[in-house]
């Protein structure tokens, strides 16, 4: 009976050196006026995460209120009036041209969303993925990983 064979320590050996590697997962830069309104908006991502989407709704409402032109607030609020829901993307469209480059390319996303086009969603979500490489978030927006 042999102690150590390869079919038990190649995977031990992969899953120890995958374990133990170093990477960092980096926040998006998010813009606004107020710092309490980009926690709010952290943890009412949080909260959808969890399956609260009322907590959720709530907290990002709350943030807006704190930042009326907070780009990406205005982007994912959600409401049931569409006078409104027009009103929040018109403005989120409107300021993002101030934004970073994460926020100009989160509302070019929901644009091409809106229009069905998913092979622009597509490009815009590489092209993020090239400029922040350790960010996870590409990737979780459309469900599914980014393949060369």
């Amino acid at each position: 009976m042999k102690l150590f064979n390869c079919k038990t320590i190649l995977p031990l050996a992969f899953l120890l050196i995958v374990g133990c590697s170093k990477s960092t997962d980096v926040d998006f830069p998010i813009t606004s006026s107020s710092e309490a309104a980009k926690e709010l908006y952290k943890k009412a991502w949080y909260y959808w995460d969890q399956g609260d989407g009322l907590k959720g709704w709530e907290l990002m409402e709350e943030a807006l209120s704190l930042d009326p032109d907070f780009i990406l607030a205005n982007l994912y609020v959600p409401t049931t009036d569409p006078n409104k829901w027009k009103e929040y993307k018109d403005r989120a469209k409107e300021n993002s041209k101030n934004g970073n480059d994460y926020e100009k390319l989160a509302v070019k996303m929901w644009v091409a969303d809106v229009k069905a086009a998913l092979w622009i969603i597509l490009i815009y979500v590489k092209s993020l993925y090239q400029n922040i490489q350790a960010a996870h978030n590409p990737m979780l927006c459309l469900g599914m990983p980014i393949l060369e």
